[in-house]
């Protein structure tokens, strides 16, 4: 199997979940823990970019090229060049098969080596609708679905300040359009 190292996800202390779709408050992971999630676009960035300043120099590149064609400066976060480190709640939300992502971190714990592929979700018969899954810690309780209702309220916030957005930038290329066809020209 090949590796690639990426310096910036081999800390020296502790980790922390940093899935941003993991619902945790970064749980804690002890050195040596955890979950390894590498998805199938950073396999493919860095398939093309092995080292990872060049794969850092590829997405920014990409974002320049985006902000170029949209002419205006874009706030995005465009992609990784490394893996996710998650606690068991994530990998478990993430569907990974735990076996081969927790052999992945405890890898990456030792030696700062990412596995070139993508991490493996676990076996189809696992895989349910999250309602009946509940989480990493056991079967679903009130606790566990209100912070998923939680979860869910900020997600759409989020939905809702994309399609303001979204509406926003529709209106200013509707008043673009018009001013050069004399719609408002009185």
């Amino acid at each position: 199997m090949q590796y690639f190292h990426d310096p910036s996800w081999h800390p020296i202390g502790d980790g922390r979940c940093s899935d941003n779709n993991c619902p945790c408050p970064e749980t804690p992971i002890p050195r040596g823990e955890g979950y390894l999630y590498v998805g199938p676009e950073v396999v493919e960035l860095r398939l093309q970019h092995p080292s990872h300043e060049s794969a850092v120099g590829e997405l920014a590149a990409r974002m320049r090229s985006m902000q170029v064609g949209m002419g205006f400066p874009v706030a995005t976060s465009f992609g990784r060049v490394g893996p996710v480190l998650v606690c068991e709640e994530g990998a478990r939300l993430r569907g990974l098969n735990l076996r081969i992502a927790g052999a992945d971190a405890k890898h990456w714990w030792r030696t700062g080596e990412v596995p070139l592929r993508a991490t493996p979700l676990a076996p189809a018969a696992w895989l349910r609708p999250m309602a009946a899954r509940g989480t990493a810690r056991g079967p679903s309780s009130a606790a566990d679905d209100r912070h998923h209702v939680e979860a869910k309220k900020g997600g759409g916030v989020l939905l809702l300040l994309a399609a303001i957005g979204f509406l926003l930038v529709m209106a200013l290329v509707v008043v673009a359009i018009g001013e050069q066809i004399g719609w408002w020209s009185f």
